[in-house]
């Protein structure tokens, strides 16, 4: 059961993404767009801080592990099906919404720079933040839903996101609300939440057990080539 109400409905494609050079283009510029028109639902629920999809994203810093978030989430913007009569065959496609290269490297420096912000030292500051971003984004907007999956069949409000990217700004808000932390994995150098709803100690050195197990295996194998 969703713990905060806010969701999330939009389409991916089945058959992964891609980056491609747009040849038409002057200057001629790289994009990631879907392998096929084919497009399948895709809901997501803020439910708690351990894994939000914003980490995801602003963590994906090679072009490898773009196309992996894309695959995996789709586009940041709304990127519904074609239409029946659509000319574009099931083996073309068209560039993601707002996913030209350069223009993803930016959006993730900007969502980075604001969970530095919204994960500060000092809560007001934290959603003072979330506030101004939110006034630099432009207007949010929240649809209501209702369901019969509260507690014990009762009736509970949702709201829905209209697409990932305003998904991921309401994720920074839970982040601001729930006074979580920014860390950074000693291991892999990945960002990472800690603190409330994250699963994780405030104190906390690596972003997963796989990351912790792998920085305790390179220990050990460093001081046995100290000692060889």
């Amino acid at each position: 059961m969703a713990m905060y109400g806010l969701f999330l409905e939009t389409y991916r494609c089945p058959d992964g993404a891609e980056l491609v050079l747009d040849t038409h283009s002057r200057p001629e510029s790289l994009f990631f767009r879907s392998r096929t028109t084919r497009r399948e639902l895709l809901r997501l629920e803020i439910e708690d801080l351990k894994n939000p999809v914003v980490v995801e994203f602003v963590n994906a810093r090679e072009d490898a592990d773009r196309i992996k978030f894309f695959s995996q989430f789709g586009a940041l913007g709304y990127d519904p099906p074609l239409p029946p009569d659509s000319s574009l065959r099931r083996d073309e496609s068209i560039p993601l919404a707002g996913a030209h290269h350069d223009d993803i490297g930016h959006a993730q420096e900007e969502l980075r720079d604001w969970l530095t912000k919204v994960t500060g030292p000092n809560q007001v500051d934290a959603l003072e933040a979330i506030n101004l971003s939110w006034s630099k984004w432009g207007l949010l907007k929240l649809i209501p839903a209702f369901d019969l999956a509260g507690e014990a069949g009762t009736p509970r409000m949702l709201l829905k996101c209209p697409d990932l990217a305003h998904f991921m700004s309401m994720e920074l808000a839970m982040v601001a609300m729930h006074g979580a932390k920014l860390g950074t994995c000693a291991h892999c150098g990945d960002v990472f939440l800690t603190g409330p709803l994250t699963g994780r100690r405030s104190h906390a050195k690596y972003c997963s057990d796989r990351c912790r197990v792998a920085a305790m295996r390179a220990r050990n194998a460093a001081k046995l080539a100290s000692k060889s």
